[in-house]
């Protein structure tokens, strides 16, 4: 089962909104970056700026702003917070989808992609191109009917494969930049720019998918592959993941618990704990006690928990129950 397949899952999931599913970015009852609300720090919702009074009330001694003034002065920072937030998704979404036509650039359009077997290098880029125009389309019209297939996407020939994922990219931006509410997501009604970080998430992997295909270096920004680092965690950690793939069962435990480290960050490392319900995700750091650990450049780590590093690869050091590592890598295939 692939990404696409959990997702085409949810699309037909009865309710098609559960509470916590797997996959995206789960976001019931509020949310930020995927994890479920109270699990890390919410960031601010965009609110409509309020009227503000101008000059200090009769009576006022001091010029301490009133509690209307605070008020007025907050929502206004939110807004401009969520567009900065969707400037910046922006940027990284244009970046990354112009990183894997890149990557790419020369080879066999009929190619396989290792990392996706069944992909060729035409449907990696295809995948990029329709997945952007898809959410767009979830963003002005609400819930999709189905989840396109890849195979089935029309970049065009390879000299036009960077216009095409540009223009699928700006289709994106747009809707989110003229949505006037929430959208609809598999998680419930998110702001629209859920679907700008979901994408830039999956790009950012499928980058990696691309320079692993080429046989080219992969970098990607730390703030990056931290944001799609908790993702992929999330994906694997909701507590319904295995309703939509059994597989998953597989990872359930009695208390082990796995350590990963970036290095250079040892105050934000990720500890899963095997739970007999499943694995459960949190925060830590370098220190915090584990039966494995690995450290690595946080961009390799994304690379490992997404299955595109094995546990042996020389970039990642790893001290204590190999085994444990090796289990857990060979039951997160999605």
């Amino acid at each position: 089962m692939n990404r696409a397949d959990v997702e085409q899952q949810r699309v037909d999931s009865p309710s098609g909104e559960p509470g916590e599913a797997p996959g995206g970015t789960p976001a019931a009852g509020g949310t930020r970056d995927g994890v479920p609300a109270g699990a890390r720090e919410a960031r601010g919702s965009a609110a409509a700026p309020g009227g503000t009074p101008t000059g200090l009330p009769e009576g006022r001694a001091d010029d301490s702003p009133t509690q209307g003034e605070a008020a007025g002065e907050a929502a206004g920072e939110d807004v401009r917070g969520a567009a900065g937030e969707i400037a910046r998704l922006a940027t990284a979404l244009r970046e990354q989808g112009a990183a894997v036509v890149r990557a790419v650039r020369g080879l066999d359009p009929a190619a396989a992609v290792p990392t996706c077997p069944q992909w060729r290098v035409r449907d990696l880029v295809g995948h990029i191109g329709q997945a952007h125009r898809w959410a767009a389309r979830i963003v002005r019209t609400g819930p999709p009917t189905e989840v396109p297939d890849p195979r089935r996407a029309d970049p065009g020939p390879p000299a036009d494969w960077a216009a095409w994922v540009a223009r699928g990219t700006t289709e994106l931006i747009t809707a989110v930049r003229r949505a006037d509410g929430p959208v609809w997501s598999y998680f419930g009604p998110q702001p629209a720019a859920f679907w700008l970080r979901r994408m830039v998430h999956d790009a950012c992997v499928h980058h990696a998918d691309a320079a692993l295909t080429a046989g080219t270096a992969f970098e990607l920004a730390p703030e990056l592959a931290t944001g799609a680092l908790d993702e992929a965690l999330d994906l694997l950690c909701a507590p319904d993941a295995v309703a939509l793939k059994p597989e998953l069962a597989a990872l359930r435990g009695d208390g082990q618990r796995l350590l990963f480290v970036p290095t250079g960050a040892p105050d934000r490392a990720w500890l899963v704990t095997r739970t007999g319900r499943g694995p459960r995700s949190s925060t830590a750091t370098g220190a915090a006690a584990a039966d494995v650990k690995v450290t690595a450049p946080v961009a390799d780590l994304l690379l490992l928990l997404t299955r595109r590093l094995p546990p042996t690869a020389p970039q990642l050091t790893r001290t204590g129950d190999a085994a444990l590592l090796d289990h857990w890598w060979e039951h997160t295939a999605l």
